[in-house]
């Protein structure tokens, strides 16, 4: 793995992000080969599943999860979140951020 703005080690964290990402999407492929329907639980995005810390200064999420399967309907949502998956670690990889 590379980091092209600078030359500092990958953390603990980025390794066991990139780690989750690989293992996500290796499962979505092995789920499409076994012609299954692939789904992706995630952390439910809401209100509901958050909470303030105020030693941190912000909010963190929860444990309530949301799976997310492949259908007619959901393709385009649920392609979107995989590439959304490969810009995250693509950005890891490289040491960059998004700034929107």
């Amino acid at each position: 793995m590379t980091r092209k703005s600078s030359d500092a080690p990958m953390s603990d964290l980025d390794r066991k992000t990139i780690a989750l990402i690989d293992s996500i999407a290796r499962q979505v492929r092995v789920d499409i080969e076994s012609g299954r329907l692939p789904d992706i639980e995630l952390p439910a995005r809401s209100l509901d599943n958050v909470t303030y810390d105020e030693a941190k200064g912000y909010f963190e999420l929860g444990e309530v999860r949301k799976v997310r399967t492949l259908t007619v309907t959901t393709a385009r949502s649920f392609a979107q979140t995989l590439r959304m998956m490969a810009a995250a670690r693509s950005m890891i990889e490289n040491d960059d951020f998004a700034t929107k």
